[in-house]
């Protein structure tokens, strides 16, 4: 449920640009054709439905994923807008308020977001509830209404005309109407019919109901019911003499009612009756050039807010060191230079992919493939790693919430294991609560030296060896055990690691804040510091202290104990 609201959050933010355009379009498409606007409405609906799209450059869309599905377990919470002023202003927030404090059991959004997601569906139910309850009761009012002709019912408990139905809608009228106003009514209605307006504002109210959390989705379902009815209007007096409008208005202002806000029925006198009626007296055909523009100003709108940007997170690491270095050579072609930061202790270079892979590391990639004019770099591949004993490494929450411990050979092969306990989650059977656990081993291939202080590594092969399938549980000394994936090998879904996955180990000497240092650009591996470190970043003449070891997919870090101040 959690996950579903956080997707959900996301596309209403991306959606929200989407409205955002079409409002300060609206002043300018004032004299376009009225299903201009509820075209544009449709792509807002289109936005919100669809959770994918295009990738394009043209897109005008800052971010599409502005909370990232692992925030509940980030050890420093933050997220990304698309906007870095918007983010230098929220997220010292959202870290001074959710950052895990030293010896917490769970980060506080493990509490939160769930409560939140849990908060979301209840006002979903109640929406749809509130609609379901409405048309039962419209259902009841006009239960007792006469057939007049065709698809047309005559009752005395209604007050305004209106459609109801969906797959066999019919025309609802008062029984007080003069002939002369019932002709115009059944103008209205016929043209809703052909334009299906009465299936797009019960799918407008579901949405709604969905997104009841965003006002901007509030103000967009208020402006459609009201372009609906203007649309609608327009068509109608399209080819009406000025008397027929006045008799038309006439009408209009006849049914007119105030009605709450409802998934349905379209009811002839429902909103903006007046702006209707005046739209109604000053209509004038749209020039053929304004009705292009209109038409040119739609697609402009759907390449620019349908579409989501590049995200250089699509890079996924494969194959050997040379064929990472070709792919991050292509994704990152064409980049701005970088401008200096106003803050010295961080890194002005940002990790643009969000997985600790930036433009300083690409040139780093490619300096180990080519000669070195110093000489310093190697291009070959050592026998084995920076170390003669066993490494022992850790990654973890900081707040012992969680923690992967990990046993690193300098031949490149490894053992190690994750654990997370619940102690909040028990039963009768498990009262010691849940753990979720993973045992596992593998090896690295590939060594290549990057510089003096850095290695870059190939996974080769990753073995499970918790004894049960990912997702079984079983209870054990008044546990319930969950199986589950190798936090920080895994990739950021909790998916296992791709086929050669990419990392990279760096040395104690390892530098990371001038441009071609080792960790120059790599601030989701930076997060990951050992408290201990006891910054965020590392400025300009500090080393790692430690040994490192970069999961390229994700950014995840391991540390040597003895950077946690633990002997190993």
């Amino acid at each position: 449920m959690t996950n579903l609201f956080l997707k959900i959050v996301n596309m209403g933010i991306a959606a929200g640009w989407l409205i955002l355009a079409v409002l300060a379009l609206r002043p300018v498409l004032r004299k376009a054709p009225g299903w201009i606007h509820v075209f544009l409405w449709g792509l807002v609906g289109i936005r919100l439905i669809c959770p994918f799209s295009i990738k394009s450059a043209l897109s005008l869309i800052p971010s599409t994923e502005t909370i990232r599905p692992d925030i509940m377990t980030a050890a420093k919470p933050s997220i990304e807008s698309g906007i870095p002023a918007v983010n230098r202003v929220l997220n010292p927030v959202i870290e001074h308020s959710f950052t895990p404090k030293s010896g917490a059991s769970v980060n506080p959004l493990q509490i939160w977001l769930p409560v939140l997601a849990g908060f979301w569906c209840v006002g979903v139910i109640l929406l749809l509830l509130y609609a379901a309850v409405s048309y039962l009761r419209l259902l009841r009012t006009i239960r007792t209404a006469v057939l007049l002709r065709d698809n047309i019912y005559q009752s005395e408990h209604i007050a305004s005309p209106f459609i109801l139905g969906l797959i066999r809608p019919k025309i609802y009228i008062p029984f007080s109407l003069t002939e002369e106003t019932l002709q115009s009514v059944l103008l209205h209605e016929r043209v809703h019919l052909q334009r299906r307006d009465h299936w797009w504002k019960p799918l407008g109210f579901l949405l709604l109901s969905v997104y009841w959390f965003h006002p901007l989705v509030w103000l967009g379902y208020i402006l459609l019911c009201r372009d609906i009815e203007l649309a609608c209007d327009e068509k109608v007096i399209r080819d009406l003499d000025r008397e027929e409008r006045a008799r038309y208005s006439q009408a209009l202002l006849n049914c007119s009612a105030h009605r709450r806000i409802a998934a349905c029925p379209l009811a002839f006198g429902e909103t903006g009756v007046k702006k209707r009626i005046r739209s109604i007296l000053n209509y004038k055909r749209p020039a053929f050039w304004i009705v292009a523009a209109a038409i040119s100003a739609c697609i402009v709108v759907a390449v620019c807010f349908l579409s989501s940007p590049h995200s250089h997170k699509e890079f996924r690491p494969e194959g050997t060191a040379a064929a990472v270095i070709a792919s991050l050579d292509t994704a990152n072609t064409g980049i701005a230079d970088d401008t200096q930061s106003s803050d010295p202790g961080i890194p002005s270079l940002l990790d643009l992919n969000r997985n600790g892979i930036a433009e300083t590391l690409v040139q780093l990639l490619q300096q180990a493939m080519e000669p070195s004019a110093s000489g310093s770099l190697s291009t070959g591949s050592p026998s084995g790693l920076p170390f003669e004993d066993t490494l022992e490494m850790m990654f973890c929450s900081g707040a012992g919430g969680w923690q992967t411990m990990l046993s690193l050979n300098a031949d490149g092969s490894f053992s190690g294991i994750y654990s997370d306990s619940n102690m909040g989650d028990y039963g009768a059977e498990y009262p010691n609560g849940t753990e979720y656990i993973c045992r596992f081993h593998g090896s690295f291939k590939d060594f290549v030296q990057l510089s003096d202080a850095s290695w870059g590594l190939t996974l080769e092969e990753l073995v499970l060896d918790t004894g049960h399938e990912i997702g079984e549980e079983w209870i054990a000394t008044d546990t319930l055990h969950i199986a589950s994936t190798p936090y920080g090998f895994a990739d950021a879904d909790g998916s296992m690691p791709k086929e050669n996955a990419q990392f990279i180990l760096y040395s104690p000497e390892a530098q990371g804040h001038a441009p071609g240092t080792e960790l120059y650009g790599a601030i989701e591996f930076q997060h990951w510091q050992p408290s201990s470190i006891r910054r965020e970043y590392l400025t300009a003449h500090d080393t790692l202290g430690c040994f490192g070891l970069h999961n390229l997919d994700t950014g995840y870090g391991f540390f040597s104990l003895d950077g946690w101040g633990l002997n190993p």
